[in-house]
């Protein structure tokens, strides 16, 4: 990814950085961009000890998943788009069709009132494919319609 320069392009907005930070360079370091990420437990250790040596950066998904990951070896990342999608009707699409499988795992859900519905569609799907859900002590067997 570019970085924008303050001053080199007029909408940068807030995205602008100076060219004090990352002297000398015209793209960021390899990080992963997006709403979040995950990552291994064994990492939390590795990546508090590389940001209490390292000067902060203020775009997150630059400092903790590029410059921080860059200091630790044998870092491998994985890109979940494939995954992922921003379209809501488009995933309650998939999930309607029981018998489909679902390629959507991770979706932007536009309004709390969406979660719960989106939740029954899941667990509908799944049982329709056999699949056997506990929950605690229970097991799910009574999922509401999730038109």
């Amino acid at each position: 990814m570019p970085i924008m320069r303050v001053g080199g392009q007029a909408s940068c907005s807030k995205w602008c950085v100076d060219e004090n930070v990352f002297p000398g360079r015209k793209y960021y370091p390899v990080y992963c961009a997006g709403l979040a990420f995950a990552l291994s437990i064994d990492l939390v250790a590795e990546l508090y000890s590389a940001a209490m040596r390292t000067p902060t950066f203020w775009i997150d998904d630059v400092f903790v998943t590029g410059v921080l990951l860059a200091q630790i070896q044998g870092v491998h990342r994985v890109s979940l788009n494939v995954f992922y999608s921003w379209r809501f009707q488009l995933v309650m699409q998939e999930y309607l069709r029981h018998n489909a499988t679902v390629k959507h795992r991770i979706v932007h859900v536009p309004a709390i009132s969406h979660i719960e519905r989106m939740w029954n569609c899941l667990l509908r799907h799944k049982l329709s494919r056999g699949a056997l859900l506990s929950l605690a002590d229970g097991v799910v067997t009574n999922v509401p319609p999730c038109q």
